[in-house]
């Protein structure tokens, strides 16, 4: 089910529960045609679970200028490699109902397959959760 809510008014915009497994991948990219039709002049900044898009979608978004923040698909092998990295920084996430407002956070550039470009990405740890997770986008520019 992919549902969208404004930011500011909290409405609920755009909704679609019937998505077959095959069509998953173009969500992101069919929710933007639909977006920039409805909502003419506001820059959204999209955040979604990586299962809606490919890397080459992500391209096409930033192709768009559409800036996003994803989870990106983790294997063991990245795990066992951000466990054992140094260079993590203490951050914190002002949210009163946050049970773990301080986890470290670790930024890099990387290159993706697929994906046309950089992209920035930030594995957290210490969030509560047993593995680390990981974060990419494109936007370089807003403070981790």
């Amino acid at each position: 089910m992919v549902r969208t809510q404004d930011a500011e008014s909290k409405l609920i915009v755009y909704t679609q529960a019937d998505i077959r497994k095959s069509e998953a991948d173009i969500q992101v990219t069919e929710f933007m045609t639909f977006w920039r039709k409805v909502r003419r002049g506001v820059d959204p900044m999209l955040v979604f679970d990586s299962r809606f898009t490919t890397y080459a979608h992500l391209s096409a978004l930033n192709a768009m200028d559409v800036k996003f923040i994803t989870l990106r698909r983790r294997g063991d092998n990245m795990i066992r490699k951000a466990s054992e990295a140094e260079g993590f920084k203490t951050i914190h996430i002002p949210h009163e109902k946050r049970k773990y407002p301080n986890p470290q956070a670790r930024e890099s550039i990387i290159k993706i397959g697929g994906y046309d470009g950089d992209l920035r990405q930030i594995v957290l740890r210490g969030t509560g959760r047993e593995k680390p997770t990981f974060i990419i986008t494109n936007d370089f520019e807003m403070p981790t």
